[in-house]
């Protein structure tokens, strides 16, 4: 079912923003109206989206659709809990701790996000429950953490807690960035060395083959074959190579067993995943 974000305003004139499941871009407004929401803008994100949904859009709408739903940068992430988690612990009520951190602005994903949680929660709605129709920014465990701490009556200690979470798991991506930074250069570096060497420098030594009129090795015919096959068809192996990259990005992205299952293979290739476990 295709999904849609929208934003307007409620009958008491307070801004309304989030997403929501429909069949089609009237059935999206049809729920709304519902609702006693005044959308003034109605967008639909790529999921499941269909030909019929995508010949309701303008122009405007059709180019302002996102590919996907964003994630969030463990930076962003790590901060907004803390400066939730501070709020909170100050005694400030959750309606106006959000309206605090919408007020600072921020990544678009982010503030339609807290302006979709403050709006349940103003509502009655637990700040779980908000947060759950938003597992893709913060995280299941994140979502349970909080619900755990509603039950208990921890929820500052909980959100604090999260934000070390979030700062540690920042902490080790940009460790393990900057220990791969180095290899993989070398491996990109290499890769162009070898690339210019059969394209460029093994096609002037086929006449020197020719010309010996004896047979060539195996490997010899493998190298000269390998280097004529990227003279002719170098820039769509580059092409269907980005592309396969690009597609993995997005499986990945979009389906968590593969992620689960790619995650588990890195764990077991050599020197990446002893460097994963030791980070």
């Amino acid at each position: 079912m295709p999904l849609f974000k929208y934003a307007g305003y409620t009958q008491n004139g307070a801004a309304a923003a989030g997403e929501l499941d429909a069949d089609t871009l009237a059935t999206a407004r049809q729920i709304l109206v519902a609702k006693g929401i005044f959308a003034e803008k109605i967008t639909p994100l790529n999921q499941g989206l269909n030909f019929s949904t995508l010949r309701q859009l303008s122009v405007k709408e059709l180019l302002s659709i996102e590919i996907g739903r964003k994630r969030l940068p463990l930076k962003d992430l790590s901060a907004f809990t803390r400066q939730f988690a501070v709020l909170v612990d100050a005694g400030l009520p959750l309606v106006h701790a959000l309206d605090a951190l919408i007020e600072q602005g921020g990544k678009p994903s982010l503030q339609r996000a807290l302006q979709s949680i403050r709006r349940q929660v103003k509502e009655g709605e637990s700040l779980s429950t908000a947060m759950e129709e938003h597992t893709h920014l913060f995280g299941e465990t994140s979502v349970n953490m909080v619900k755990a701490a509603e039950n208990t009556g921890t929820l500052p200690n909980a959100l604090a807690e999260i934000a070390t979470l979030f700062e540690e798991r920042q902490a080790l991506t940009q460790q393990l960035k900057s220990a791969l930074t180095y290899p993989a250069l070398m491996v990109l570096v290499g890769f162009g060395i070898v690339w210019f060497l059969l394209v460029s420098v093994v096609p002037q030594i086929t006449a020197m083959f020719a010309d010996l009129g004896q047979a060539l090795p195996p490997a010899t015919q493998w190298l000269l074959w390998l280097s004529d096959a990227l003279s002719q068809y170098g820039v769509l192996v580059l092409a269907f190579g980005a592309g396969l990259v690009l597609s993995l990005r997005f499986a990945l992205g979009r389906h968590m067993p593969l992620r689960h299952r790619y995650h588990a293979l890195l764990l077991y290739t050599p020197l990446v995943g002893g460097l994963l476990k030791r980070t």
